[in-house]
Parts: C-alpha cells; sequence; structure tokens
C-alpha cells in the first residue's frame, strides 16, 4: 500500500515561492521585444514575440508593420534563421542583424 507523501508547511512555502519565481521568469523571457535596426540607411522597426514550439524557442518577427516571419535556430548555422514560407521576402542583412540581436538577447 503506497502513503499519500504530503508536504509540511515549510516545504510547501518554498514550493509556492519557487512556482512564482519561475512563472516570473517565464513571463519575462516571453514578453514581446522591441527594437529599432538601421541598416544600409534604411530604418526598421522590429517586433520579435518569443514562443515555445516543440520545446524549441522560436520568434514570431515582424519589422515595420509588415506581416509575420517565424524564427528558429538552425543547428548547423548555429543562429536563428527565418523558417517561414515568405522567409525570401525578408532583406539578407535585416535577417542577419535580427539573428545577431536576438542571439545576443537570449543568451
Amino acid at each position: 500500500m503506497v502513503k499519500a507523501f504530503r508536504y509540511n508547511r515549510d516545504q510547501t512555502d518554498l514550493i509556492t515561492k519557487f512556482k512564482t519565481i519561475v512563472y516570473r521568469f517565464k513571463t519575462k523571457i516571453m514578453d514581446t521585444k522591441k527594437f529599432e535596426l538601421v541598416i544600409d540607411g534604411v530604418p526598421y522597426e522590429v517586433k520579435a514575440k518569443p514562443f515555445m514550439f516543440n520545446d524549441e524557442l522560436r520568434f514570431s518577427i515582424s519589422y515595420n508593420d509588415s506581416e509575420e516571419y517565424i524564427f528558429a535556430r538552425d543547428a548547423e548555422a548555429g543562429e536563428l534563421i527565418a523558417i517561414d514560407s515568405n522567409a525570401a521576402d525578408i532583406p539578407d542583412n535585416l535577417e542577419e542583424a535580427i539573428s545577431e540581436k536576438l542571439s545576443n538577447a537570449t543568451v
């Protein structure tokens, strides 16, 4: 017969505090990030919304109120790249700058 395990009050308080810290940390990480880039004299206002997909951190990216693009980490290249069907629409130098900015922010 298996007995039910019960936490004492100190353990319960500690677990509650830990859960609160984890929740706040996850919430902070998953906030939308906004930043500006100027590439070849062209200003870009970038919005990056992180989300989890199959235990992998990805980003929904838009710039200058464009449609959204999905960025994910490419294991071979070791950087974030646009992976959706419209990825070819993003200028290469902008994609590289966004990847670098997000990589530095998430390391």
